[in-house]
């Protein structure tokens, strides 16, 4: 299959906990679409987000989150996520957020991107 990548560069979405999303990446496979995320910790603390892509269809407006997955990252350290999706959930244009979370009061991080099938 064509491999596709398309990067979206992210400004700092800044919580107090200092971390970052600095690229994302998309790569289209026959039957998945696999995504990467980067995720930099600028600050002092070590963090351990839950990642996760949610997608909202416009069609619908139907918002549908798919599984997390949670790395530690300590403190300068750039971490890569790889999230995937099948290519069968993907079935309209909308727009997909990477969402980190950090749990315990804290605010939501994300990127949003277009998307179509």
């Amino acid at each position: 299959s064509e491999n596709n990548r398309v990067f979206v560069g992210c400004e700092p979405y800044l919580n107090g906990l200092a971390s970052f999303i600095s690229n994302l990446e998309i790569e289209k496979y026959d039957k998945i679409r696999l995504f990467k995320v980067i995720i930099k910790n600028s600050g002092g603390m070590i963090l351990k987000p839950h990642v996760h892509l949610e997608y909202g269809i416009y069609e619908t407006a139907e918002l549908v989150k798919f599984a997390s997955k949670e790395k530690t990252i300590y403190p300068d350290e750039m971490i890569e996520f790889e999230l995937e999706i099948s290519k069968n959930n993907i079935t309209s244009s909308g727009q997909l957020a990477v969402i980190l979370d950090y749990g315990h009061d804290t605010q939501i991080e994300g990127a949003v991107l277009e998307i179509s099938p």
